[in-house]
This record gives C-alpha cells, sequence and structure tokens, in this order.
C-alpha cells in the first residue's frame, strides 16, 4: 500500500545562486536502522551534488560505491554531503518527533556547462573525462585530452619533454608520472604541473557524514555568534556551510562580511 514519503517545502532561493535549499520532514517512519528495511525506497541518485543539515531523529540511506546499502544514524546538527547520482533515502526513526532535513543541492561548474556537455553526448563526454571512481583512466583521459589540444602525437610529445617513448606510452595510459615528469609533461604542453593532476577520490569520499560531535569542537566563537561548520569535502573546496547560532548578546550582532 501506498503513502505519503516526504513533504517537501522550499526554501528562499534566487536565479542569480547555484544552489536549491528545501525543507523536507519524512512521513516515513521504521523501527529499525536495517539498510535493507523495505519500507525504505530509494531515489536513484541526482545530477547535483547534495549537502543536508538534519534535524531529529532522522535515517539516512544510501548505496556506496561497492553497491553495499548503508544507514547512519542521524541527529539535530549532524549533516552529509552527497555526490551526484548516488542512490539515497531518509526516514525519520520517532513519529512522535519532529524529524526533517534542509537538503541543499548545488551543481558546481559542470551545471554551467551543461548545454555544452548535452551538444557533445554522454558516450564523448566519458572518453573526455574517464571515470571518477578509476584514477588511471582520469590521468589517461586528462594527458591525452592536453597533447590532442597542442596537436602532439606520442612520439612528439616524447621529442618536447625528453622522455622515453615507451614512459611516454605508459604515462598516456594512465601510469602516474614522477614529479621530473610532470615538470617536463607541463612544459612541454604549456600548460601548469597542477593542469595534470588528477585527485583521486577515495570510497569515503563519495557521501561525507560529519556529526554535531565532532563540529562543536571546532566551531567559530564569535562575541555574538557560533559558526558550526557542517560537513565538508576537498572535492568541493567552494562548499562552506555552518550552523549559525545568534547570541543574546547579539545586540546588534557583528556584521559577517
Amino acid at each position: 500500500q501506498q503513502s505519503p514519503y516526504y513533504e517537501y517545502r522550499d526554501a528562499a532561493m534566487t536565479r542569480c545562486a547555484p544552489f536549491r535549499p528545501e525543507w523536507i520532514k519524512q512521513l516515513r517512519v521504521v523501527h529499525d536502522s536495517l539498510p535493507d528495511n523495505p519500507d525504505v525506497a530509494m531515489n536513484n541518485g541526482h545530477f547535483m551534488m547534495q549537502t543536508t543539515l538534519f534535524v531529529g531523529p532522522v535515517n539516512f540511506y544510501y548505496r556506496d560505491r561497492q553497491g553495499c546499502l548503508v544507514c547512519e544514524e542521524m541527529n539535530t546538527g549532524d549533516s552529509n554531503f552527497i555526490t551526484p547520482f548516488v542512490p539515497h533515502s531518509f526516514t525519520s526513526r520517532d513519529e512522535s518527533q519532529e524529524a526533517y532535513i534542509v537538503a541543499v543541492t548545488f551543481g558546481g561548474s559542470v551545471r554551467k556547462a551543461l548545454t555544452e556537455f548535452a551538444r557533445v553526448g554522454a558516450d564523448k563526454i566519458a572518453s573526455l573525462t574517464g571515470s571518477g571512481a578509476d584514477l588511471s583512466s582520469r590521468r589517461r583521459c586528462l594527458l591525452r585530452r592536453r597533447a590532442a589540444a597542442e596537436a602532439l602525437c606520442p612520439e612528439q610529445l616524447s621529442a618536447g619533454s625528453g622522455i622515453g617513448s615507451g614512459r611516454v606510452a605508459a604515462l598516456m595510459d594512465g601510469a602516474a608520472p614522477a614529479e621530473g615528469e610532470l615538470q617536463a609533461l607541463a612544459a612541454a604542453l604549456h600548460v601548469r604541473p597542477q593542469d595534470l593532476l588528477c585527485t583521486p577520490m577515495e570510497d569515503d569520499e563519495e557521501v561525507v557524514v560529519t556529526r554535531t560531535s565532532q563540529t562543536e569542537a571546532v566551531a567559530r566563537r564569535w562575541r555574538t555568534y557560533v559558526f558550526v561548520p557542517l560537513a565538508r569535502t576537498v572535492h568541493q573546496p567552494d562548499l562552506k556551510t555552518f550552523d549559525l547560532r545568534v547570541l543574546q548578546s547579539a545586540r546588534p550582532g557583528e556584521q559577517i562580511s
């Protein structure tokens, strides 16, 4: 028998900003924290990234990179970060308590280029970028893309960088460059060394779960405010969300620039 699962309410937003905040109440109540509870309805993930603030006894479910279902018991002040296309869901653990989330979805740089991506096509994009979970494929695609932009074949890249042809072939197949090789390749390709670097995404970085007990310890305590940092990820350095508490001493509060 079907029943309502969430209650959605849009929060303040603007066309000038890339994020979409929503207040979402969990209407489905469960009495355990089993990842495979049959009463839990998983979505398929979505294109946009998401960061979430939890209020009340909320269960957070997601499917990890190995395909296993995970359930995290979240409480007020806890937060998370979810990368795109990770299936997930939320339920309440206690029908007598208020349980909801504030979910902020955002697209980052990829969303700004969505029209161009659509023109190129999914198959071509995959060949240009590689797999986010496969560091070797990302290095391969990045170096080949840089070489193609300079109209350099492997033999010419070898000659221009001073790196042996066999080693260049290995690098263009995804091998990790040594520091000296990175400098030589960058010089031959007329880019910065950092333009040839790929940052791996570890299994525990695809979904980040942050507990309020962790963040309270590093809260920024001003004279009139307390800024408690929420979930962070090195893969989105501009993601800076806080639980902002206004103190009684805020008469008025300090200016936030």
